[in-house]
């Protein structure tokens, strides 16, 4: 009889506490952007009055393994009628997160390319974040986050 009446309270706690650490896995996981892996997809065009063109495809990979570092990879290939260059880069940040908020400071930045990469120096300023020296992390949907620089969105990335 002892036995049956302790059966189903440490059952009752068995169940709340995996409850408890799943819903605590799905909170850390999601409302850290310390954390954050995301990925984002851009294909834009540009038509000249001269009847050239510009395609960029490009997609971009967002990694933040911790409060002091983040890595932003590009790959993808940039159109021309003349010309088709393979972008293949990753660009290195060492950031510092502001007073516990969703804005970083950009400490330092390194940036690698491969030796595939043939496109120009400047084809993805703003993606890199060569124009700023902060961003800041909003999210906007449980795995969807913008990334935006001061005056205007810079990304939108949803996890991987």
């Amino acid at each position: 009889m002892y036995r049956k009446s302790t059966l189903l309270p440490a059952l009752c706690v068995l169940v709340i506490a995996m409850v408890c650490v799943f819903a605590m896995f799905f909170f850390m996981r999601h409302d850290d952007p310390e954390r954050l892996q995301c990925e984002s997809d851009l294909f834009t065009r540009k038509d000249y009055t001269s009847g050239g063109y510009a395609e960029l495809a490009l997609k971009t990979i967002v990694l933040i393994n911790n409060s002091h570092s983040m890595t932003i990879v590009h790959k993808g290939m940039m159109t021309t009628p003349a010309s088709v260059k393979v972008v293949d880069q990753t660009f290195t940040l060492d950031i510092e997160k502001v007073n516990k908020s969703n804005i970083y400071l950009i400490v330092k930045k390194v940036l690698r390319k491969s030796p595939d990469n043939s496109s120009p120096d400047d084809i993805i300023n703003q993606l890199q974040l060569d124009n700023i020296n902060m961003f800041y992390l909003t999210q906007v949907k449980h795995n969807a986050w913008v990334l935006n620089g001061l005056m205007l969105p810079i990304m939108m990335c949803v996890d991987i």
